[in-house]
């Protein structure tokens, strides 16, 4: 029996007669370069014209343009420099498999390791074929405090590559959904920069009593009230309490990365148990410790349910739901928690904290609803974004040879 060409399900006609794909290391596809950091002591080496990218400068889009560090002529010369339109992939740190190209010219930090690609690949495709498999070769870290892909293990990787023509062509089919994503991405953010402008006006300074901006008909102080007051606080339980089953959602820290503003589902389902509160839906939940609460994730439960041990609750009491979820929301988690050491929050933390309200119900409504409206579009646009995204994988998948072929 013939041994099956390594070829990908979907091919441009041009290319169907053309040898299958072959496989070649990083080391083979290009030069890698490892950034380095200049001395941070030293003022000099920072704050001009010349791009420093770090992990956290790789978002979801693919072109790197800004970053939030940058390094003066003096400082970039002290780096090892990346042509404009490389591939970064980190390599050392929790957000191994990270991977972007630099729009200019660069410096990156140590935990990058740059491919430059010889002339006889295309860059954008290189940047492809290394996105389709970053899972993959984040996993070759292992498990260890420090997850690291050192460089010669990273230069050994193997890759499957057509011709160059064929590799452009692939990079211009999937290069104009990048683009269209980025763009989608903007517009999220614009939704994002309006809806935090808006809060700043809708809700009063810091100290004040009064907010910048007041729809009609509504006048006079707000009233400052201790957050204990105005909800009911609940924590969460072990999940070992309970019997697996369809009855109730069971609510976990991860379960709040699955979902923007209101929490519908969860990843367990438990059956009832009488031992246990059943929070109301409209309550405020959120983790009582750890990154989720410097990230300030809260939510808004959309069914009952029970929670983790990590998880708590507030259920409203005086006050109008949508708008205790809009208020903790805005204040931010990390400003109610002890962040001396591990983030944590508990009631001795919520009950005392001081917050401002208006007096009128109506009021409370009408600004919840405008800030539930622009949620609604962020929403929206958050799906719009995860569908092109799986629109994109699913294209790869095709364009490229399957993960079992490039393994046999």
């Amino acid at each position: 029996m013939s041994k099956k060409k390594l070829v990908p399900r979907l091919r441009f006609p041009e290319f169907k007669s053309n040898r299958e794909w072959e496989k070649k290391t990083i080391a083979q596809i290009g030069d890698i370069v490892t950034g380095n950091t200049p001395k941070t002591t030293d003022a000099e080496n920072y704050g001009g014209e010349r791009l420093f990218i770090t992990p956290g400068d790789i978002t979801s889009t693919k072109v790197v343009v800004n970053t939030k560090t940058t390094l003066s002529e003096e400082g970039y010369s002290k780096t090892r420099k990346i042509p404009a339109y490389s591939i970064l992939f980190v390599c050392i740190g929790s957000t191994i498999g990270k991977i972007a190209q630099n729009k200019f010219d660069c410096a990156t930090n140590q935990q990058i390791n740059a491919v430059i690609p010889f002339g006889g690949f295309a860059s954008e495709f290189i940047y492809y074929a290394l996105d389709l498999n970053s899972n993959k070769i984040a996993q070759l870290a292992g498990k260890q405090a420090v997850p690291i892909i050192n460089k010669t293990l990273f230069s050994s990787v193997a890759l499957y590559i057509p011709v160059k023509e064929e590799q452009q062509k692939i990079a211009d089919c999937l290069s104009p959904l990048d683009d269209l994503i980025a763009a989608e991405n903007k517009k999220l953010e614009v939704l994002r920069t309006h809806k935090k402008g808006l809060m700043q006006k809708l809700f009063p300074a810091e100290g004040e009593t009064v907010p910048e901006a007041r729809f009609e008909g509504y006048d006079g102080t707000w009233e400052r009230r201790k957050l204990g007051d105005v909800v009911r606080i609940y924590s969460g339980w072990s999940p070992s309490e309970f019997d697996i089953g369809e009855d109730e959602l069971f609510i976990k820290v991860d379960d709040l990365n699955h979902s923007e503003r209101v929490q519908k589902n969860s990843q367990l389902k438990v059956k009832s148990h009488k031992k246990y509160t059943l929070i109301k839906s409209g309550s405020t939940v959120f983790a009582k410790r750890g990154a989720a609460i410097m990230t300030n994730k809260v939510r808004m439960l959309g069914k009952d349910a029970y929670m983790d041990t990590n998880m708590m609750a507030l259920e409203p009491k005086g006050i109008e739901a949508e708008f205790l979820f809009a208020l903790v929301s805005r204040v931010g988690l990390f400003k109610i928690a002890d962040t001396s050491t591990i983030p944590q929050i508990n009631n001795k933390h919520i009950e005392p904290y001081v917050v401002v309200v208006p007096t009128q119900s109506k009021e409370q409504v009408v600004i919840s609803g405008l800030l539930r409206n622009i949620d609604e579009l962020i929403t929206a646009q958050t799906e719009k974004i995860k569908a092109l995204k799986q629109h994109k994988k699913g294209l790869m998948q095709r364009l490229f040879p399957s993960a079992q072929e490039m393994t046999e």
